[in-house]
C-alpha cells in the first residue's frame, strides 16, 4: 500500500509539474505574442498618424501656394507679407515632413520625399531673398513654388495608396487622385480669372 501510495504521489506531483510548466510555458507566450503585438499597433499608429499629418500638410501646402499665386499680384503690401508668411510657414512644415519620413514612410514614399530636397531647398532660398518689387524673383519663386507642388502631388498619392494598402482598403492610382486635383485646379483657376476680371 505505501508503495501505490508512493507511485500515487510521484504521478500526482508530476502532473502538477507538468501543468505547472505548461501554463508557465503558455503564458509566456501570450504575454510576448501580446506585447509584441500592442508594439506593432503602437508602431502602425505612428505610421498613420505621420501619414495623415504628412497628407494634410501637402493639401494646405498646395493651398497656400494657390492663395499665393493668385492673391500676390491682387493685393496690398501687407497681405503679400502675409501670403509669403504663410508660404514660408508652410514650406518648414513641408521640411518637417521630410525629416520624419525617415521614421515613418515606407520605402516608396521615402524615395519620392527625398527626391524633392533639392526643390525644397530652391524654393527656401527664394522665399528667403524674396523682393517683392523684383519681377524676376517672383517668376522664379512662383516656378519653384509651383514645381514643387506638382511633384507633391505625386508624393500625396503615394502617400495615399500606402495608407489605403495598410489599412485594406481598395486600391487607388494616381489617375483617380490626380483628376480630383486638376478638377479642384480648374475651380481655382476660375474662381481666380473671375476675381481678376472684377
Amino acid at each position: 500500500m505505501s508503495l501505490d501510495l508512493l507511485q500515487f504521489g510521484m504521478q500526482l506531483g508530476s502532473t502538477l509539474l507538468v501543468g505547472a510548466v505548461s501554463a508557465w510555458v503558455a503564458g509566456s507566450f501570450a504575454i510576448r505574442h501580446g506585447l509584441a503585438r500592442a508594439q506593432r499597433q503602437k508602431a502602425f499608429d505612428h505610421r498613420l498618424e505621420w501619414y495623415e499629418k504628412a497628407f494634410r500638410t501637402i493639401t494646405e501646402y498646395r493651398t497656400t501656394v494657390w492663395e499665393f499665386v493668385i492673391g500676390f499680384h491682387f493685393s496690398d503690401p501687407d497681405k503679400r507679407a502675409r501670403l509669403l508668411a504663410a508660404v514660408e510657414r508652410s514650406t518648414k512644415e513641408i521640411d518637417c515632413c521630410l525629416t520624419e519620413a525617415v521614421v515613418f514612410g515606407e520605402r516608396a514614399v521615402l524615395k519620392e520625399l527625398a527626391s524633392l530636397d533639392s526643390l525644397l531647398a530652391n524654393v527656401k532660398v527664394f522665399v528667403k531673398d524674396f523682393q517683392p518689387a523684383d519681377l524676376k524673383a517672383d517668376a522664379e519663386l512662383i516656378r519653384s513654388l509651383l514645381t514643387l507642388t506638382k511633384r507633391l502631388e505625386s508624393v500625396s498619392v503615394k502617400i495615399a495608396q500606402s495608407v489605403r494598402r495598410q489599412l485594406s482598403l481598395d486600391e487607388i492610382t494616381e489617375k483617380d487622385l490626380v483628376s480630383k486635383v486638376a478638377d479642384a485646379e480648374q475651380r481655382t483657376s476660375k474662381l481666380s480669372q473671375k476675381a481678376s476680371r472684377e
